[in-house]
């Protein structure tokens, strides 16, 4: 059975440049999860140190699936540069572990507006969908389908990258390989050392390496 697709778009890169190799994880966030901070960052460093000279590409993915004034490219960059503060009002910040740098590439997933979503992407989404339920041998009825725009509309403006996934909450991880077949992903907190195990053994199956695929921003597969 084909492997389910991952829907990615990027509006913006923020920080480096990404390259499609053999094996990449997506590692989607958003400014104001306090997780970001004591988990997210620190463990997405530690795979990228650890993996990228064996072929692992790490993308950073801010997002906004809710209050984009804050969780937004300006304050993304403001992250990057260690200057955003105290985003959650947390004492998370002080500590060791959520001052760290990203040493990864970050960009910004694409948002659209309601009536730019319902007249450019509606369509897309529903047939990326059907099939990925189809391929879980379960099919969306159209019934459904009312409810499920419903919770489209709650957003102020639409993260695609997000949505399309049907990510649960952030942090969210997601590994892939060049032709963007997903091949394991999860949500939350997983310890490092499991997380470690799970991207050696795919390193291990992947051909070898070809040279990278660069893409432009924006990036739209």
């Amino acid at each position: 059975m084909e492997r389910r697709k991952l829907f990615l778009r990027i509006d913006q890169m923020l920080q480096g440049s990404f390259s499609l190799n053999e094996l990449n994880l997506l590692f989607i966030f958003q400014l104001d999860c306090p997780g970001l901070y004591s988990y997210g960052i620190p463990q997405a460093n530690a795979l990228h140190r650890q993996f990228h000279d064996q072929g692992l590409n790490v993308l950073g993915l801010s997002t906004a699936y809710d209050n984009p004034a804050f969780n937004s490219a300006r304050n993304t960059r403001l992250l990057l540069l260690n200057r955003l503060g105290s985003p959650v009002g947390s004492s998370l910040w002080e500590q060791d572990a959520g001052l760290q740098s990203i040493d990864f590439p970050v960009g910004f997933d694409y948002l659209v507006s309601q009536d730019a979503f319902e007249t450019e992407y509606l369509p897309e989404f529903w047939d990326h969908q059907q099939w990925s339920f189809c391929q879980n041998k379960v099919r969306l009825r159209a019934e459904e389908r009312p409810e499920i725009r419903a919770f489209i509309r709650r957003f102020e403006r639409v993260p695609l990258t997000f949505l399309f996934n049907v990510f649960v909450g952030v942090p969210g991880w997601v590994l892939f390989d060049r032709h963007l077949n997903i091949i394991h992903r999860w949500y939350g907190c997983q310890p490092l050392p499991e997380t470690q195990l799970l991207v050696a053994h795919w390193l291990e199956t992947q051909p070898q390496a070809k040279p990278a695929y660069r893409p432009s921003s924006p990036v739209s597969w």
